[in-house]
């Protein structure tokens, strides 16, 4: 059983494995069929744990983009990340990655059953484990390289050079100085993985940068004596304006209203006009003779006025009846319309109008030929 694995990917076709503290080089092979390779190696059906190292060349500083300076195109197609080199003074650069790479390695962990962990950088690790010193560092890259001047544990120079890997192959004909360079030796690559789970490292599947631990050790007494008077100026106003009481106040009047709000409505609905004597009479109407017309209209409204209806004009003109209305309830409206069509076949709505709080609602019906 591997414990957790972590991948370094120096190009599409140059990937370091490192497991059970052993590093394996692969070439020319892509990332899924690594990792199909792995999966089946480990000879588990268990989701294993995956981290993502990426060659800093997958990555594009604010400069790289600058011929592709669309708003909407850089924020479509990549993700960036504000990589600080010191907080305290607001300095950082913005790092991007494109989506499809991000999606790619996503899909590729996925099918052969790993969980992705996080998407780091070499050269923000490489700085995580230098900084303790006061120096100058160059990584030697596949297609250029980095150099970053670590200063009290902060970057304050980051460039990118004109210089790859396959130039330095007599590299100790070279004169560095007192720089601390990196290739692509296998020490380099252990130190890269052994320092890989540094908190600070930036990370692309993370939703939030995380601040340098190196700026907290950096705060001086100054800054921490602005925040105790912060602090102090917070309470003493929280003492004079008594928001929590005003909070609870609040709370208390918005219960008093919702009580009065349900009193209300159950005082209306108690106060409708009751029609079952009104109904009774008309059955026994009904049941027993023949009566005219409008009285069995007039029946009809009211067995409607269950529905929520209330009526506001009922006439009767030249033939044809005219009911004005409103309802609360939109779908009660449905079934007294319903109503009306099926039973009276010679029926017009006028109008329907949705106020705030009712609809109110026109019909016309005239009487059968």
């Amino acid at each position: 059983m591997f414990e957790k694995i972590k991948i370094y990917m120096r190009s599409k076709d140059k990937v370091y494995i490192y497991m059970n503290e052993e590093i394996l080089f692969f070439e020319n092979q892509e990332l899924s069929s690594i990792l199909e390779n792995l999966r089946e190696e480990s000879e588990t059906d268990e989701e294993m744990a995956v981290s993502i190292i990426l060659h800093y060349p997958y990555f594009l500083f604010e400069e790289d983009l600058q011929a592709k300076n669309n708003f909407i195109n850089k924020n479509m197609k990549y993700i960036y990340k504000k990589y600080y080199l010191n907080h305290m003074e607001n300095r950082y650069v913005n790092l991007y990655m494109e989506r499809k790479q991000i999606n790619d390695i996503k899909n590729s962990c996925r099918q052969a059953g790993f969980k992705l962990m996080d998407i780091k950088t070499d050269f923000d690790i490489i700085y995580g484990f230098s900084k303790e010193e006061d120096i100058e560092i160059l990584q030697v890259g596949e297609i250029n390289s980095v150099r970053m001047l670590v200063k009290n544990e902060k970057i304050e120079e980051l460039e990118k050079l004109d210089l790859k890997l396959e130039d330095m192959e007599d590299r100790e004909n070279f004169d560095f100085g007192d720089m601390k360079t990196f290739f692509c030796e296998e020490e380099d690559i252990r130190n890269i993985f052994q320092n890989e789970e540094l908190e600070n490292n930036i990370n692309f599947l993370s939703k939030n940068n995380q601040l340098e631990l190196g700026d907290l050790k950096n705060i001086k007494l100054k800054d921490v004596l602005v925040v105790v008077v912060l602090i102090g100026i917070y309470v003493f106003l929280n003492g004079m304006i008594p928001l929590g009481k005003q909070v609870e106040k609040n709370n208390n009047l918005k219960k008093q209203v919702k009580s009065l709000e349900s009193e209300y409505l159950k005082e209306k609905n108690e106060k409708l006009p009751d029609y079952s004597e009104e109904l009774s009479k008309l059955n026994e109407i009904d049941n027993g003779i023949k009566r005219k017309e409008y009285y069995s209209f007039i029946k009809f409204l009211v067995d409607n006025s269950i529905n929520g209806i209330d009526y506001t004009k009922v006439k009767y003109e030249n033939k044809k009846w005219l009911i004005q209305g409103e309802i609360e309830n939109f779908d009660n409206f449905e079934k007294f319309e319903s109503s009306v069509r099926k039973k009276y076949e010679n029926s017009e709505l006028g109008y329907i109008k949705d106020n705030d709080e009712t609809t109110v609602f026109e019909y016309t019906v005239s009487e059968k030929e």
